[in-house]
């Protein structure tokens, strides 16, 4: 096993979710989206969403059209307000669930749930599915949301202050699709992610610290009593209040110290698929085995406190190369794998790409939603697993 040591990287978080193609359109149940077009509407000049203005698509998967828009914060879906500024004031608006006010060529409806909640709205002759979700990549928390969390600090000598954010997928809001598979459009992964490593010689199970919560909100998990229990398998702090709760994900690595740490690449579905694993794509695959098994050690190594996922991954890569493991080309951008030895994005389907999870390999796995660039390893025993999935739905 070759000793890894921590780059001085500066890599922009890339979300892991994978480029779309298309796919053929309706059969007997929904199939999944994976493009839109831009529509036109009319009889609207406009149409605001909590502030934003909506955009009007058709997806590739059925005839719906779809009036959407990019809201700030996962509490700006709970309660929006909606605009619609139409052409002329003889146009009609109404939806069964929302009842819009308004004269003239304005009408409007305030205070709406889009969280993972879509509307028919009719606009002339015309119905259309209202709904809304948050933009690729980081989010933010709203100042107003009761879960939210803010001035984290970890109390330290000298004080290291954290960065509160939210991780998410821009995806088809509204699509019947995500009902037929019992899936949600908008889910958002939160973090809290100390700005830099925390003093050497501090004991990662009991860190001092202090934290801004809404009015009538409690912590616990791994965060109690004014302070942080940073030396569990996954350091969660639930944010609970009125029946409410979210998790947030805790980061702070320490100076001097080493985490242990199980890595492995898993290439199950390519090599179950009987469409896709074939000819070059076993070749690559056999090189990739045979690379990983005599470089990560099953019984887990040490590296230093704060190093990332993708900086292990590129230490492999490179030392793979070097000692001729690999015959094909690695495309990484330092934020993104796009292929290893050869095996890249689509080489599996439309569907099929790179991910990586924090919990164990399975058909079914989660992913963390935060880039491996930013994914930094500073609790022992953390098993990471890439693999190459050849439907990304499936780990949602």
């Amino acid at each position: 096993m070759k000793k890894l040591t921590k780059k001085g990287l500066s890599i922009s978080l890339s979300f892991m979710m994978l480029a779309l193609s298309a796919v053929p359109a309706f059969a007997d149940t929904v199939t999944k989206p994976t493009d839109s077009s831009p529509v036109t509407i009319s009889e609207v000049t406009s149409i605001t969403i909590g502030g934003e203005t909506a955009v009007f698509q058709q997806d590739n998967n059925g005839s719906t059209k779809f009036i959407r828009a990019d809201l700030d914060t996962e509490y700006d879906l709970e309660s929006a307000d909606i605009q619609i500024n139409l052409v002329s004031s003889g146009t009609t608006v109404s939806s069964s669930d929302l009842t819009f006010t308004g004269s003239g060529t304005t009408r409007t409806v305030d205070d709406v749930d889009l969280l993972n909640e879509a509307y028919d709205v009719t606009i002339g002759s015309t119905t259309y599915t209202l709904a809304a979700d948050l933009p690729n990549g980081t989010v933010g928390v709203s100042a107003s949301d009761p879960l939210k969390v803010a001035a984290v600090t970890f109390t330290t000598s000298p004080s290291v202050a954290a960065t509160v954010s939210g991780t998410s997928t821009d995806r088809f809001a509204g699509n019947p699709w995500y009902a037929q598979e019992n899936h949600k459009w908008t889910e958002v992964s939160y973090y809290i992610k100390a700005n830099s490593l925390l003093p050497s010689g501090s004991n990662r199970s009991a860190v001092p610290g202090s934290i801004t919560l809404g009015s009538g909100a409690s912590a616990s998990g791994c965060y109690s009593s004014g302070y942080y229990d940073l030396d569990q398998n996954l350091n969660v702090m639930t944010v609970s209040n009125g029946g409410d709760s979210r998790e947030y994900r805790v980061s702070a690595g320490v100076t001097g110290q080493t985490v242990k740490v199980y890595y492995d690449i898993v290439l199950d579905e390519i090599e179950n698929d009987g469409t896709y694993y074939t000819g070059e794509v076993v070749d690559q695959c056999d090189e990739i085995n045979e690379a990983a098994d005599a470089y990560f050690d099953p019984d887990g190594f040490y590296v230093d406190s704060g190093t990332t996922v993708m900086d292990i991954m590129e230490e492999f890569t490179e030392w793979a190369e070097d000692e001729d493991y690999f015959s094909y080309a690695t495309v990484n951008s330092g934020g993104y794998l796009s292929a290893l030895n050869g095996l890249g994005e689509f080489d599996g389907g439309s569907l099929s790409g790179w991910m990586y999870t924090d919990q164990g390999y399975s058909p079914t796995c989660s992913v963390p939603w935060v880039g491996a660039a930013d994914y930094e390893l500073t609790t022992d025993n953390t098993q990471i697993d890439w693999f190459y999935t050849t439907d990304y739905y499936n780990h949602f």
